[in-house]
């Protein structure tokens, strides 16, 4: 074989080499712009409600989501506050906790950008629609978390 059949052939291995690197790169672009990870909320309150043991407080004190991550203790609101911390730390998206009668009292559930409801104590999710009538309150995360500086400040 002669040196310019065997330059023509390394240049021809060559582009086919760098148009297959340069279709990889451009699908795992496109992938990480145009298709970007799944939010599964419901995978999230199933890992709380696993770590975090339920525990009644007599007193209807907040913990902040360190706190409960640290005691591995907490009531509904605590539980759901802190999965809307962990939403809001992993993917920037601000939820809200939710407060619908329920359980023959109150209880505290998470709102994110669908219409379910989050329950981090046992793990399932409720229909927005269903529970449009009994809901008591919403707190907005900025209002949860100006609570949360409050009370960092105050200790």
């Amino acid at each position: 074989m002669k040196k310019k059949e065997r330059t023509i052939i390394q240049s021809f291995i060559a582009i086919i080499i760098w148009t297959v690197v340069i279709v990889f790169i451009t699908i795992g672009f496109m992938r990480c712009t145009i298709f970007p990870e799944p939010i599964d909320y419901l995978v999230m309150a199933k890992e709380i409600s696993k770590e975090i043991i339920y525990k009644a407080d007599n007193i209807d004190e907040w913990q902040l989501p360190y706190e409960t991550e640290l005691l591995g203790t907490g009531d509904c609101e605590d539980m759901t506050i802190l999965l809307i911390w962990r939403v809001f730390t992993k993917y920037n998206i601000r939820g809200s906790l939710v407060c619908v009668s329920l359980y023959n009292g109150y209880h505290a559930v998470a709102r994110f950008d669908d219409d379910l409801l989050y329950d981090s104590t046992i793990g399932i999710i409720f229909d927005l629609e269903r529970f449009n009538s009994e809901i008591q309150y919403e707190l907005g995360f900025q209002v949860l978390f100006f609570m949360a500086a409050i009370k960092e400040y105050e200790e």
